[in-house]
C-alpha cells in the first residue's frame, strides 16, 4: 500500500528518526517457487507478494521521504534486484544486506561499489562466517549490525553483550537490528555502545502480516528518539 508506506515516513520523519529503509524483491525472480518450497516458505511467499511495491513506486516514496529530510536506503537479495532500478540505483543514500545474504560478496562488492554506507546483518550468521567476511571484504567500508533473526525476539534472548565484542574484534561501526518484542531493549543496546539503531515501524501491531509483532507504533518510535 502506498498510502501505508507514506503514513509510515510520515511517522517516522515526525520522530526525529534519520532514515528510513525498504526491502526489494522482485517476485518473478524470488527463489520460492512452487515447485521447490520448504517448510513455511509458502507463508514467506504470499508476504513478498502481498507487499509487493514496484521500483518506480519505492522510487517515489524515496524522493517523497528525502524531501522531508529523511536518508532513504534499501536491501537486496541479490544483485539482478538491484539492476531493477537502472540508474536510479544510485539515488539511495545507503544499503542493507540482509542477514541470509552475509556471504554474497558479489552483492557486498556491487554495493561498496556505489559508495555508499552499507550496513550488514549478523542475524543469521555464526562465528566462523563473521571471520570468512572479514577475511574477503574486511577492507572494505561497511557497519555491522547485531541481530538475532527471531520474530518477535524475547529479551533474554538479545545477546546484547555481543555487540561490545564485535566493536572490540572487528574495528567496525557497530549497531543493532532490533526485532524485539519490546522496543526498550534498544536503549540497552545504545548503552552497550551500538551507533545505530534499525527498528521496524508499523501503524498497527494488529495487522496481518508476520512483522507487526515485532515492530514499533511511531508513537513508540518518539520515545525510542
Amino acid at each position: 500500500s502506498i498510502e501505508n508506506a507514506r503514513a509510515l515516513i510520515n511517522g517516522a520523519a515526525k520522530s526525529n528518526a534519520d532514515a528510513v529503509k525498504f526491502q526489494y524483491r522482485n517476485v518473478d525472480r524470488s527463489h520460492i517457487t512452487e515447485n521447490h518450497m520448504e517448510i513455511g516458505d509458502e507463508i514467506l511467499k504470499e508476504e513478498i507478494v502481498n507487499t509487493h511495491i514496484a521500483p518506480d513506486e519505492i522510487l517515489e516514496l524515496k524522493n517523497y521521504a528525502q524531501n522531508l529530510g529523511l536518508e532513504v536506503g534499501i536491501s537486496f537479495f541479490c544483485v539482478e534486484d538491484m539492476e531493477d532500478f537502472g540508474e536510479n540505483i544510485s539515488d539511495f543514500d545507503f544499503f542493507k544486506l540482509p542477514s541470509v545474504e552475509m556471504l554474497n560478496f558479489n552483492l557486498i562488492t556491487s554495493f561498496c561499489n556505489l559508495e555508499k554506507k552499507l550496513f550488514i546483518s549478523t542475524g543469521c550468521s555464526n562465528e566462523s562466517e563473521l571471520e570468512i567476511l572479514n577475511q574477503n571484504v574486511g577492507h572494505l567500508d561497511y557497519s555491522l549490525l547485531h541481530c538475532v533473526s527471531n520474530y518477535p525476539l524475547l529479551a533474554e534472548n538479545s545477546k546484547l553483550g555481543y555487540i561490545e565484542f564485535l566493536k572490540t574484534k572487528w574495528n567496525k561501526p557497530v549497531g543493532y537490528s532490533s526485532h524485539d518484542e519490546n522496543w526498550e531493549v534498544c536503549l540497552l543496546a545504545c548503552m552497550l555502545g551500538a551507533e545505530i539503531i534499525e527498528r521496524h515501524i508499523t501503524l498497527n501491531k494488529f495487522d496481518p502480516g508476520l512483522d507487526h509483532s515485532s515492530s514499533s507504533t511511531i508513537e513508540e518510535f518518539e520515545k525510542l528518539r
